[in-house]
């Protein structure tokens, strides 16, 4: 089996601090309310229990994509890595598309450099892609965490 060998990526610290960020504001976001009256935001959701959960499992799969060690992982594995975002990101957009447009247009295409990233990656030109690699992670995690601030007010 081929496998991808990237450096660590040097931006790993600061990946580890968006992802804490995203965890904390999916955390409040879909934890429990504080009984209050649902915000504006909250009334045009379509589902929001399928929101929070759907941003949940998204969360889930940007911790195992920044769980990735790009000097060992295998083609096999970054792929199920890429396809844990790109399927939470799609389920995402089903279920707050009409709440927060713009903010899962911005994950979607960080998504697309993310695959794009990897497709030049699993071809053998290593070399040019860790770099890429790396930025379109972080390019996930930032857009990732746009999207849980975006739903906080909407998410029960």
């Amino acid at each position: 089996m081929a496998r991808i060998h990237l450096p660590r990526p040097a931006v790993r610290l600061g990946t580890n601090v968006v992802l804490s960020a995203v965890l904390a504001f999916v955390v409040v976001a879909c934890g429990g309310g504080s009984g209050s009256a649902a915000s504006p935001a909250a009334s045009t959701a379509p589902d929001g229990a399928a929101t929070c959960a759907n941003a949940a499992t998204l969360k889930t799969a940007v911790a195992a994509l920044d769980g990735v060690d790009l000097t060992t992982v295998s083609n096999a594995d970054m792929k199920a890595a890429i396809d844990g975002v790109s399927n939470a990101t799609d389920q995402l957009i089903k279920s707050a598309q009409k709440q927060i447009a713009q903010e899962l247009e911005d994950l979607e295409g960080a998504v697309n450099v993310l695959e794009a990233a990897y497709e030049t990656a699993s071809t053998g030109t290593i070399a040019q892609a860790q770099v890429a690699m790396q930025a379109a992670i972080v390019g996930v995690d930032t857009a990732a965490a746009a999207v849980d601030v975006s739903l906080k007010p909407s998410c029960p």
